[in-house]
């Protein structure tokens, strides 16, 4: 349950009981990994060299699992993604589908 008075950069913010529940629900589903290359629609991955929880080995494994992903590997964030990067991460997905950003 979410605080009322929880502003929306409070959720944005990375917590070890956040990271606990994530982690326990990729237990469950670990079966899913091997449904990653079934993935037929293009894919960017998004993951950050600065994330506290999931190291960006996984970004990397995720990339390599699904067929012609590709990896964007941020330096400037932790787990969520910043307004700042929405720019680079707008460029890229655009630049996946071919198209150059005006």
């Amino acid at each position: 349950m979410l605080r009322a008075d929880a502003s929306p950069d409070h959720w944005r913010k990375p917590s070890p009981d956040g990271a606990l529940v994530v982690g326990k629900g990729l237990e469950r589903r670990s079966r899913s990994n091997e449904r990653l290359v079934d993935v037929t629609v293009p894919t960017l991955v998004v993951h950050s060299r600065g994330d506290p929880f999931f190291p960006v080995g996984n970004g990397r494994a995720i990339a390599a699992a699904v067929p012609d992903a590709h990896l964007l590997v941020l330096d400037h964030m932790g787990t969520a993604l910043p307004d700042a990067a929405a720019d680079e991460v707008a460029s890229a997905m655009l630049s996946l589908c071919g198209r150059s950003r005006a």
